[in-house]
């Protein structure tokens, strides 16, 4: 091993944890550590969080990741952090928090949203046609109405990613990977949609907003002395440009390859292709233009509704009833159960859509379903209708890919779900495509190590930094295809069938 090396970190604040990892230059991860975040639920749909707690425990990650590795800190040239988008907050003119940040899934400002899709600017083409009230045009309008003495007073209204860079560098600056995907910037229709702004009336926003926004690998700049000393590090580390969580979870498995989907499996599950063609995919996010670099498109599906479904499937169907802990090594007792019911399900069909579709088909109100259930029917076979369901989804939103004429050879995997071996023999099947399961668990943090490497100037772009970086620890191919056909069908007939019996 090279003691001289140069080294990366990679820091992930995520919903439930902050995660930081430590790279070599091929990605091989030498430690990761974790600390808690807490979410407070103030009201039904509302999720907050503490900036300052998100600090501190930030902190801890970096000092403990670095103790426990026992590295010399010199090695560490670059890091980057990514960060749940869009967790807003509004900062004092000291660049103090003025409360908690509204996380991202907090949907609070739904009306605001509905009306900002009633305008139907062209912006919104860049974005799928609609925003989500998760997103940051609508929470700003709902602060200016709800919060205005907060929303008039504050600085800056931005995100804890942007936050967090300028306690580490002392600099304002955007991620062109969030404002592009969920602030409506569009640099085709030449930047902000002022005529919208307007339209609003939160023109000055803009003015809240930092003026410089950078590519996922661009330096920032080098760390405070303040914040090298708080963190452990020197203070000429470099502090480079990363992006959204799920984005950055995309290059750390290789998004950047043609023919490549990444999949980020989570609680909810994000699909992510990008082209060098500019077109319309009816039901996806996109185009959207510098998600990743200036030449390429992006194109994102998913389901609001994935590994949540196998967790409640967990607390509610196994341990709800007392039999069972949850928790822990049930999950690898059910997939042993799946694994001996024929593929199908013997006639189970499970809706995935139990908060809503997100993507092809955008339909809030959908809800899920468990069809065709007989005597016959256990615990393991609706298991593995949960599991076929999902993957069902994922198809859904592939197929969509394909349709508008993309070559998609293979989908990149990563997230808690390809601990399940049969989960990801699945969605081969049901895909019919190869699923490479990436070597990290923790790509998020890999793929703000890929843009520190970038930035640092270890690799000349994101793209040769991508192809060093990312490995593959398990190839799953499809075995078992056409069995599913009649399945994936019927799946179809039934999301269809079904949306007039859901109502808000």
């Amino acid at each position: 091993m090279n003691i001289t090396a140069p080294l990366f970190l990679g820091v992930d604040v995520g919903t439930e944890s902050v995660r930081c990892g430590l790279f070599d230059g091929s990605g091989k991860c030498l430690n990761i550590a974790v600390a808690a975040n807490k979410t407070y639920i103030p009201h039904p749909g509302w999720a907050e969080q503490d900036p300052k707690q998100i600090w501190n425990s930030f902190q801890e990650v970096v000092r403990r990741c670095i103790q426990e590795s026992a590295v010399e800190k010199s090695r560490i040239k670059a890091m980057a952090v990514t960060a749940t988008s869009v967790t807003v907050l509004c900062v004092d003119e000291h660049s103090e928090p003025m409360g908690k940040a509204i996380l991202w899934m907090d949907t609070r400002a739904k009306e605001e949203a509905d009306r900002i899709n009633e305008t139907q600017h062209p912006v919104l083409r860049y974005v799928g046609g609609r925003v989500s009230p998760e997103w940051m045009l609508p929470k700003v309008l709902w602060l200016r109405n709800h919060r205005p003495a907060v929303y008039h007073k504050a600085s800056h209204v931005v995100e804890i990613m942007d936050w967090l860079n300028f306690k580490l560098t002392g600099r304002w600056v955007l991620s062109m990977c969030t404002t592009s995907c969920e602030w409506n910037y569009s640099r085709p229709l030449g930047g902000w949609p002022i005529d919208l702004f307007e339209d609003l009336g939160v023109t000055d926003v803009i003015g809240k907003w930092p003026s410089d926004m950078l590519y996922m690998g661009e330096p920032i700049g080098r760390l405070s002395r303040q914040t090298s000393e708080q963190l452990g590090l020197d203070e000429d580390t470099l502090v480079v440009t990363s992006g959204m969580d799920t984005y950055v979870a995309a290059l750390g498995v290789g998004v950047l390859q043609a023919g490549t989907v990444a999949m980020v499996l989570g609680n909810s599950s994000c699909y992510l292709t990008l082209s060098e063609k500019e077109q319309d995919i009816p039901g996806i996010f996109g185009p959207i233009p510098d998600a990743f670099t200036p030449d390429m498109w992006a194109y994102q599906g998913g389901q609001t509704s994935a590994g949540s479904l196998i967790r409640w499937f967990g607390d509610t169907i196994v341990g709800g009833n007392g039999r069972r802990n949850s928790e822990g090594a049930v999950y690898q007792e059910l997939d042993v159960l799946a694994q001996q019911v024929p593929a199908g399900a013997e006639g189970l069909i499970m809706l995935d859509t139990w908060q809503g579709e997100r993507t092809p088909s955008v339909f809030p109100n959908a809800r899920g379903a468990l069809i065709g259930l007989s005597l016959k029917h256990t615990e393991a076979h609706m298991f593995r209708a949960f599991l076929e369901g999902v993957a069902y989804g994922a198809r859904h939103i592939v197929d969509s890919f394909e349709e508008s004429g993309m070559s998609i050879e293979v989908l990149h995997a990563c997230g808690g779900g390809i601990r399940s071996k049969v989960w990801m023999q699945i969605y081969a099947d049901v895909l019919r495509k190869p699923i490479y399961l990436s070597s990290t668990p923790h790509c998020s943090s890999l793929g703000s190590a890929i843009c520190a490497a970038s930035g640092f100037g270890y690799y000349k772009d994101l793209h040769e930094a991508s192809r060093n970086m990312v490995s593959i620890a398990e190839k799953i191919y499809p075995e078992n295809t056409e069995v599913y056909k009649f399945s994936y069908e019927k799946y179809l007939a039934l999301k269809k069938n079904l949306k007039q019996h859901f109502w808000e």
